[in-house]
C-alpha cells in the first residue's frame, strides 16, 4: 500500500492491489485502508502527496501550462498518475496561478484565417460579407419575451424596445424613472394606448397587494384612482 499509493488515486490502487494478490478488494475498502493508515487520497491531494522534490518541480515550470499538459509532464518524468483536476487543486492550495486566461495573446493569428471551407453546412460562421444568417429579422419585427411581454425590433443588429413602452412614450413622451405601463385588462398582446397606464412602482405594489388588477380595463381604472387618491391623503396626512 505504502509503495503504490503516492500520486495515485484509490480505483487505481485497488486495482494494482487486486492484481498483484488476487484479491477482490473494493475501492471503498481500499479507501478506508488508506484513511486508516494516513496515506494521502488523491481526491484531496495536499502538498503531503509530492515530494520536495516533485514540489519543487511543479512551482518552476507549472507557469503557461494547462491543467492536462502539466499532469502529463509530471506523470511521465516522475511515474506518477496525477489527473488534470489534482493539478488544478494543487494549484488552488498553493495559490499558484497558470498564467493562462483563456484568451489569445495580442498579435495571434487564428489558425482559420484567409482559409475558405465551401463545403461547411449553413450556420458554420463561414458567410460572405454582407451575407445574413437565416434566422435573421428584419427591423419592425414583433416577438415576445418568455413572460409574454411583445417586444419590437427597431434597428440592426439586434435592438428591440417593449411594444407597450414604446407605444405609450409615442403618445405621452419619456417614461419617468421608477415608473411602470401597465396593461389595464391584463392582456399584454393588446398594446393600444387606450390599454396603458403608466403608474409608479408603489402604485403597482399597492395595486397588486389590494387586488385592484381586472381583466376588465374600467374596474382596473377604478382601482388605480382609488390608490392614487389613498396615497395623496397618506401623504396630506403625513405632512
Amino acid at each position: 500500500m505504502r509503495e503504490i499509493c503516492h500520486g495515485r488515486l484509490t480505483p487505481e490502487v485497488t486495482k494494482l492491489l487486486n492484481a498483484k494478490f488476487g484479491t477482490n478488494y473494493t475501492k471503498t475498502q481500499i479507501g478506508g485502508v488508506r484513511k486508516r493508515l494516513g496515506l494521502p487520497v488523491g481526491k484531496v491531494f495536499a502538498k503531503k502527496i509530492l515530494s520536495k522534490e516533485q514540489h519543487d518541480y511543479f512551482i518552476k515550470n507549472h507557469a503557461g501550462k494547462t491543467a492536462k499538459e502539466f499532469a502529463q509532464e509530471l506523470n511521465k518524468k516522475f511515474g506518477l498518475s496525477l489527473t488534470p483536476r489534482q493539478v488544478k487543486s494543487y494549484r488552488g492550495n498553493n495559490d499558484l496561478n497558470s498564467g493562462l486566461t483563456g484568451h489569445f495573446k495580442k498579435g495571434s493569428v487564428p489558425h482559420n484565417k484567409g482559409k475558405k471551407y465551401p463545403n461547411l453546412p449553413p450556420n458554420s460562421g463561414q458567410f460572405q460579407k454582407g451575407n445574413r444568417p437565416p434566422n435573421h429579422l428584419e427591423v419592425g419585427t414583433i416577438s415576445y419575451t418568455t413572460d409574454g411581454y411583445p417586444k419590437i425590433k427597431v434597428a440592426e443588429p439586434d435592438v428591440w424596445e417593449y411594444l407597450h413602452r414604446k407605444t405609450w412614450e409615442e403618445h405621452n413622451g419619456p417614461i419617468p424613472g421608477g415608473y411602470s405601463v401597465v396593461f389595464l385588462d391584463g392582456d399584454k398582446t393588446n398594446w393600444d394606448i387606450s390599454n396603458l397606464a403608466c403608474l409608479s412602482k408603489n402604485e403597482v405594489a399597492r395595486m397588486n397587494q389590494n387586488h385592484l388588477f381586472s381583466p376588465d380595463a374600467e374596474m382596473t381604472k377604478a382601482g388605480i384612482g382609488y390608490t392614487k387618491l389613498t396615497n395623496k391623503i397618506r401623504e396630506v396626512e403625513n405632512g
